[in-house]
């Protein structure tokens, strides 16, 4: 479980054209904080990653996980 390993932040990244992962990450509590540009590589070649984030004090209220608001 996370809260045993005494993590500081959790990140995640998902290419923005990934909606999936993306409202995985949501469901799962993390916090959208934005768009890392050309930072990630698909077969296609480069793409935008939306990066999500997780910190310890977010576990305590994940009863209503933050919205998506990106296009």
């Amino acid at each position: 479980m996370l809260t045993d390993q005494a993590f500081q932040r959790m990140e995640l990244r998902a290419a923005t054209e990934n909606t999936a992962s993306r409202k995985v990450a949501l469901r799962a509590g993390l916090h959208r904080e934005g768009i890392l540009r050309n930072a990630g590589f698909v077969p296609a070649g480069r793409v935008d990653l939306v990066l999500f984030s997780l910190l310890p004090q977010d576990l305590q209220s994940t009863a209503h996980p933050p919205a998506d608001h990106s296009s």
